[in-house]
């Protein structure tokens, strides 16, 4: 009588260890597979590379719909309709100084004086309607607002080797998700509103005018310390898609990740 074959009870385990790791190599082949075609450029949504022109006009329209959808998001939890999103259109090259003391102590209000067409929250809108030259506005509508001022003219791209010089490689995760293979350049600045608003929120016409000349010198005190401009490294995908995080207000808004901060 021969013994039993031992070797075979071992199959059983093996098939089933293969059979574990199958799905990680799969995942694995998908991941790689992926990462190699977003490192081409490829814009998967597309599904073909778009050409520079074609990628900034992308960026611009995301730019635009992450702020328009923060404002809404604001709205739809406060129903305050404070925190706005708006379109300069055609604008003039922004000279803050010499706007905000031409419009001291006018009537008008500040999207009045600006000429910002407001396009968020509860409104509609088409973020691809917006032709290039523009600024974006975001502000906050009240005594003490700060507004965003973001040109069209002063986003421009970067060249990645610059970048991962100065900043070091994208992670694989923002690769598999398209990212890492475009950056730009944006500059914009804070301006705080009550510089150029006529809008009382329940004040009297004194405290108004005060708050427009108490609003002024501080802009201006923060444009000489060089702390009123700011310019960041976006990073966006091979779709111009933004690289966003999750903002700390808790409000479920979310803001641009920059490149290296």
């Amino acid at each position: 009588m021969h013994p039993p074959y031992k070797p075979r009870r071992l199959r059983l385990p093996i098939l089933i260890g293969a059979l574990a790791v199958l799905p990680v190599l799969a995942a694995s082949a998908f991941v790689a597979y992926r990462i190699t075609q977003n490192d081409s450029g490829l814009c998967l949504a597309a599904n073909r590379v778009l050409s520079p022109e074609q990628h900034r006009q992308a960026l611009l329209r995301n730019l635009i719909r992450l702020d328009a959808l923060n404002s809404q998001r604001h709205d739809d939890l406060f129903r305050t309709q404070a925190d706005r999103t708006g379109i300069i259109r055609n604008p003039p090259v922004l000279d803050f100084k010499a706007l905000m003391e031409r419009m001291q102590g006018n009537e008008k209000t500040f999207e009045e004086n600006f000429t910002i067409e407001p396009v968020a929250p509860r409104r509609q809108f088409n973020a691809a309607s917006v032709r290039e030259p523009f600024v974006l506005v975001s502000y906050r509508a009240a005594a003490d607002g700060i507004a965003t001022f973001t040109d069209s003219r002063l986003i421009v791209a970067r060249a990645k080797a610059d970048v991962v010089q100065e900043f070091g490689q994208p992670s694989l995760y923002e690769r598999f998700r398209g990212f890492g293979n475009t950056y730009y350049s944006v500059t914009y600045s804070f301006v705080g509103i009550a510089c150029c608003d006529s809008t009382p929120y329940g004040r009297p016409r004194a405290e108004v005018l005060a708050g427009n000349r108490a609003a002024y010198q501080e802009t201006l005190a923060t444009m000489a310390r060089g702390i009123a401009t700011h310019t960041r490294t976006a990073t966006v995908s091979n779709c111009g898609e933004l690289l966003t995080q999750d903002s700390d207000n808790g409000v479920g808004t979310r803001n641009i990740k920059w490149t290296g901060l």
